[in-house]
């Protein structure tokens, strides 16, 4: 037993383990955009982009959005899976 009072479940991996999850999620899947999105910043700061780039930004911004909605799925999964381990 631990010095709160709760056993120890597999609930309580699943949590941790889906809270840390979202920073090899970020690594393995958005970098890349991240990457794409901090080079078109730099071009737009010399206002040098062109009507493409301006249309694979909006792609890539679309794309981003997405990807981290995502992300932002791991810490809610983790705090369910410690919640439902804290009640159970």
């Amino acid at each position: 037993m631990s010095v709160v009072g709760l056993r120890p479940t597999p609930l309580f991996a699943i949590a941790a383990l889906s809270t840390f999850g979202l920073m090899p999620f970020t690594v393995a899947f958005m970098m890349g955009t991240n990457n794409k999105l901090l080079k078109y910043a730099e071009k737009a700061k010399k206002d040098d982009l062109s009507v493409t780039e301006t249309e694979d930004v909006d792609g890539l911004l679309k794309r981003w959005t997405f990807l981290n909605g995502v992300r932002g799925l791991f810490p809610l999964a983790g705090a369910v899976a410690a919640g439902i381990a804290i009640v159970a």
